[in-house]
């Protein structure tokens, strides 16, 4: 005796729910992916600028300094070249540390990118994987007895009927 008409049609509809829900799982993950990239591009964008424009700040700083130097009668030399050198190191160091943080920022994020694209890849291989199992159930447990149908059972039992 096959499988009865109710057991048949859940495990059809558990196979294309498991199979709908791997799919949207990939599709979203996907879309996480494509989120999260975005987010790194534009905060890379984003840092450079801000290091672009504290570069020209610290530089316009570096300039008043120099002029007021100048204007008092202090000539660029000794203490006052160390205080514009100091200046321009810290100003340097300050840009190479927004643009490693932006970096930084940007990369854990791409790192994100790329486990939400993985979680959804496993989600459709999964979805796929109870999808075959569920047809697998409906072939193998066939006979409705609970036994798998390979046939030899068939076969034994026929010959002792």
């Amino acid at each position: 005796m096959g499988l009865n008409i109710m057991g048949t049609e859940t495990l059809i509809i558990m196979g294309a729910v498991s199979l709908y829900q791997g799919i949207a799982a990939n599709a979203e993950g996907a879309a996480k992916a494509r989120m999260l990239k975005s987010q790194a591009e534009l905060l890379r964008i984003e840092n450079n600028a801000a290091a672009g424009r504290y570069e020209r700040e610290a530089k316009g700083f570096k300039a008043e300094q120099s002029v007021q130097f100048l204007k008092s009668g202090v000539k660029l030399t000794g203490s006052p070249l160390d205080i514009l050198d100091e200046t321009s190191r810290i100003a340097s160091e300050n840009v190479s540390a927004i643009r490693a943080s932006g970096e930084a920022g940007a990369t854990s994020l791409e790192m994100q990118a790329v486990n939400a694209a993985a979680t959804g890849r496993r989600a459709l291989i999964g979805g796929f994987a109870n999808a075959a199992s569920a047809g697998l159930q409906m072939g193998l447990y066939g006979q409705g007895t609970g036994a798998v149908n390979t046939g030899f059972n068939n076969q034994v039992q026929g010959d002792y009927d």
